[in-house]
């Protein structure tokens, strides 16, 4: 397994990640089966985890906690950190994927919210701490709401959350740009030239070449 570093976290993550939106019944998937191909996973190099509370509204957290307590303490796996690194979402509060303009932080996440599920994903983990916690959908504009920084940065002032990043739609790269801008995604891997990119009105958004590196879960 090749290793990559995670942008400006500095964990070293395999570059084969293991996405969990079907191990949790809905494609007919066995419990059984599913904890045998995360061990096989996790033998094989994998050290990188990416699940959701409304992967069956935390039961693909539940298996993923399971493999992670089996294997803590094993110096044998989790690649050059030693480490299984645990990602997952905050869904949206009004449930509606993917996220509309028109929807407010209120609709989607309010701060108190978020703190429920950041308690919420803990407890299906059986953890004490997540590596990356993202929001499941995301609007650039939110962040006009001062709640919504603070929010974040107290996520991880509290140790329940090493770092954090936006999930958004893989349609519109531009809605999140301002949350890179500002340094509040922390997890990147490829660099991007952003000098290129112009708003609606034709106008570069940014006036000097500048680069980022950017972490992209697909």
């Amino acid at each position: 397994m090749n290793y990559r570093r995670f942008g400006r976290t500095g964990w070293n993550v395999s570059e084969i990640g293991y996405g969990m939106w079907g191990l949790a019944g809905w494609t007919g998937s066995d419990d059984t089966e599913s904890l045998v191909s995360l061990r096989r996973s996790v033998e094989l190099g994998c050290n990188f985890f990416d699940t959701a509370w409304a992967y069956g509204d935390g039961k693909s957290e539940q298996i993923l906690g399971k493999i992670v307590r089996e294997f803590k303490g094993n110096g044998s796996v989790g690649g050059p950190d030693k480490h299984l690194y645990v990602a997952t979402k905050i869904p949206p509060k009004n449930r509606r994927w993917p996220s509309r303009r028109d929807f407010t932080l209120d609709d989607c996440y309010p701060p108190d919210y978020i703190e429920e599920y950041i308690e919420k994903s803990l407890k299906n983990l059986g953890l004490d701490t997540i590596d990356l916690m993202q929001l499941h959908t995301w609007e650039d504009r939110w962040l006009n709401d001062e709640r919504l920084p603070r929010a974040i940065e107290d996520m991880k002032k509290s140790g329940k959350v090493r770092a954090f990043g936006p999930s958004m739609n893989r349609w519109e790269p531009s809605n999140g740009m301002r949350a890179v801008l500002e340094g509040l995604e922390e997890g990147h891997i490829h660099e991007l030239d952003l000098s290129g990119v112009r708003s609606l009105k034709g106008q570069p958004l940014l006036h000097k070449t500048a680069y980022y590196t950017l972490n992209y879960i697909p």
